[in-house]
């Protein structure tokens, strides 16, 4: 596990600039960027949000956070004149924070590197990494960051690698190898979950869950639910193909259910999904599958109320993903109480364990992502099948799993001790130099 502080630091009050999806979206990323910040703000802190998209004028939110113009895209590296100006830059000209933190993926932070380096501001990378290997193409990037953070172990793991691959002894051409990166070898970052709201996601008794699917008009006995956007990376046709090997299996099939909630199911809108409902038709689901949204789209979604409630009336999460970052839907889900069957890619291993908070399916093949090259793990859609079966049968299996799983939620996903190691990690980045010095700007 990462490092992780329980006493609040204590220290001066930082400003802080913090980059990522709008707080206001019902996105994962937004979802963590307002859960910490709130809390911040509620420590003393001053803190700033660059929400992706939002180009209007500074505005306070009830909370006490205050939202800053990110320009019209380029995640904040939009340039504003023939000079080179950036958008983050002049904002950090502007505000003059004590420290800049982003949540995204490392292939967007180019353009922040530059702006913070440039004005010796402290600036922390707080990044997913869902699959493997990590490109040669962001060396540049890493080696210039002031800190890296990372949301798993596994995405430390993955850096470790890199550094082992890429550094001045790697094992990469030597036209690859940068001792730049040699920076890393005793330090590849904090690791730093993402949380929960404990007290809204949590277990209810068995009676409330079926009154609840009476009231929703569930006619299922058992109900699988799957929370993922209908991406090419979350492979919901491989969990629809399980299921349909699974009910082919089951002696009452026609007692189980699964449902999707991934915004539109008949559109991916250009992120590489299918159109769902065709796909159930094929494979005879009609009868056993159920969308909770279908009319949603990327700004709207059901509120953290109706997203508990949909853990909370369902008896195991399950997902067919190429991999994950982090995986906000299973913490979600272990919060209620539910056993969880995740591939073992990724970060599947460290959320379930060795099978004591679900099911660990191994994976048959991969696929290369597009434009880096990332490998996705692909599940074996017939050990997954087997799997929902034997977790649909046994019922003391599943209140086991169920009991471990809430356990490990309230150890691990505490949005307050969370706020207190993102606290620590910013304030100890505030105080500290570049450790490349005057080389942070080596070849901007």
């Amino acid at each position: 596990m990462g490092k992780k502080r329980k006493s609040k630091p204590k220290g001066k009050r930082l400003k802080i600039l913090w980059m990522s999806e709008q707080p206001t979206r019902p996105t994962g990323y937004a979802v963590v960027t307002r859960a910490i910040c709130k809390r911040l703000v509620k420590r003393g802190h001053e803190v700033y949000v660059m929400g992706w998209d939002y180009n209007g004028e500074d505005f306070k939110h009830p909370e006490g956070w205050t939202m800053v113009h990110a320009g019209i895209g380029e995640f904040g590296g939009e340039k504003l004149n023939q000079d080179g100006e950036t958008v983050i830059g002049a904002t950090i000209d502007r505000l003059k924070p004590d420290v800049v933190i982003s949540l995204i993926d490392p292939w967007f932070i180019g353009k922040n590197v530059i702006a913070t380096n440039l004005r010796g501001t402290p600036y922390v990378a707080y990044m997913p990494v869902d699959g493997y290997p990590l490109s040669y193409k962001w060396k540049d990037i890493f080696k210039l960051l002031h800190t890296p953070l990372w949301m798993a172990n596994y995405g430390r793991e993955q850096f470790e690698s890199y550094i082992n691959w890429l550094g001045s002894e790697g094992t990469a051409p030597e036209s690859l190898r940068d001792p730049m990166l040699d920076r890393y070898n005793e330090n590849y970052g904090d690791v730093l979950y993402h949380g929960v709201e404990l007290k809204t996601f949590k277990p209810i008794s068995v009676a409330d869950k079926l009154l609840m699917r009476q009231q929703m008009n569930i006619p299922w006995e058992f109900v699988f639910l799957s929370v993922g956007k209908n991406t090419n990376r979350k492979q919901q046709p491989r969990l629809l193909e399980s299921f349909r090997l699974m009910l082919d299996r089951h002696p009452d099939p026609s007692s189980v259910g699964l449902i999707i909630h991934c915004g539109d199911p008949t559109d991916s809108y250009g992120m590489g999904g299918w159109d769902l409902p065709v796909l159930v038709e094929q494979l005879g689901l009609r009868e056993n599958v159920m969308f909770s949204d279908s009319s949603a789209n990327p700004l709207h979604g059901l509120s953290t109320e109706q997203m508990a409630a949909l853990y909370q009336l369902s008896d195991v999460h399950i997902l067919a993903t190429g991999g994950e970052g982090f995986g906000i839907p299973t913490a979600e889900a272990m919060a209620c109480g539910l056993p969880c069957i995740l591939p073992d890619n990724s970060t599947g291993p460290e959320l379930i364990g060795d099978n004591e908070r679900g099911f660990l399916i191994p994976c048959s093949t991969f696929i290369t992502g597009p434009k880096w090259g990332v490998n996705m793990g692909l599940v074996d859609v017939v050990k997954q099948a087997q799997a929902m079966l034997d977790i649909s049968l046994d019922t003391e299996l599943r209140q086991t799993m169920s009991k471990n799983a809430r356990e490990f939620a309230l150890e691990n996903f505490d949005w307050n001790d969370i706020t207190t190691q993102v606290e620590g990690i910013l304030r100890d980045a505030s105080k500290s130099p570049h450790p490349l010095g005057n080389n942070s700007r080596v070849g901007l």
